[in-house]
């Protein structure tokens, strides 16, 4: 286990004489405190590292605050921002920037969706809410999983995280892509209409 590196600590200069040296109790160095500092700063990095590789398993399925009280289940939009901030604008299914489609609408913040796979956005001040949303995507697609942000289609290079091979209506089970497949390589959606998303590389 590495060590955090230790920074130089600053001895002020002796006071210019008739100046008066102000020390109040909390300016007293301890070592203890360096060392509560360093402790606190590989724990923030531990806890920073964690994060990311949750994000990184698949970032499509991800959290999101503050909103718009117009949505409803069915209803496109653009997801955009981050998940520290987030804006959900409605837009016709067809657009370009339509990345999602709101599945359920929940009462109260952070409610669970009917499945981990859903986008989470939910609204903290006011009518409290939670939306969760489906990739708005067709058979063909591919997707760009941003690891703090909303998923977007892009074109199917090798810049793309995967693409959308098939597309399993009216059910919602991962055995629907093949008895092989598994968490990392199918979606799936049980609301409002069933579905998986068998997925394959983009290239």
């Amino acid at each position: 286990m590495s060590t955090p590196p230790q920074y130089p600590r600053q001895i002020p200069a002796d006071p210019a004489p008739g100046d008066v040296d102000h020390l109040s109790e909390s300016d007293d160095y301890s070592p203890d405190d360096e060392h509560g500092e360093s402790t606190l700063v590989a724990v923030l990095k531990l806890l920073g590292v964690f994060v990311v590789l949750g994000l990184a398993i698949f970032a499509a399925r991800t959290y999101f605050a503050t909103g718009d009280e117009t949505v409803r289940v069915g209803s496109c939009g653009k997801l955009s921002g981050s998940t520290v901030e987030a804006e959900f604008a409605v837009a016709e299914c067809a657009d370009a920037d339509a990345n999602y489609v709101v599945a359920q609408r929940l009462d109260g913040v952070d409610a669970e969706c009917a499945s981990v796979d859903y986008a989470s956005y939910y609204q903290t001040s006011g009518a409290e809410y939670t939306l969760c949303l489906r990739l708005n995507v067709g058979e063909g697609d591919c997707v760009d999983s941003a690891l703090t942000g909303a998923s977007t289609r892009v074109a199917c290079t090798a810049a793309a995280d995967f693409k959308v091979a098939r597309i399993v209506r009216g059910t919602a089970d991962r055995s629907a892509c093949g008895s092989a497949a598994t968490d990392e390589d199918t979606i799936v959606y049980p609301q409002p209409e069933p579905m998986t998303l068998c997925l394959a590389p983009p290239v």
